[in-house]
């Protein structure tokens, strides 16, 4: 879930994530700069982190494409949410990565 001044957003999809930022497709345009939280909830696993938009551009589909680079000091929060999405993802395409 995607958050803004304690605002939900839809994510349509997760492009791309790494330990330093996450690319997703959103039905919403953000403004470069702006802070958001991106929330994790998976039965007793919760994680909450902050970052910022770095970039926001309308996508093919009708929507936008958004870069977001976490808060560079939660580097374990940051390295947790990788790990957590990395997962959901590989599951979800039917593979499984060594982590």
């Amino acid at each position: 879930m995607l958050l803004q001044d304690e605002e939900s957003f839809d994510i349509n999809k997760v492009r791309d994530v790494s330990i330093s930022g996450v690319g997703l497709e959103v039905p919403h345009a953000f403004s470069e700069g702006a802070q958001v939280s991106l929330a994790y909830d998976s039965g007793d696993f919760q994680l909450r982190i902050q970052g910022t938009v770095m970039w926001c551009n309308a996508s093919e589909n009708g929507g936008y494409a958004m870069g977001i680079e976490f808060d560079r000091e939660s580097h374990q929060d940051n390295a947790l949410f990788f790990l957590a999405i990395r997962k959901y993802l590989d599951e979800f395409d039917g593979t499984y990565i060594d982590a």
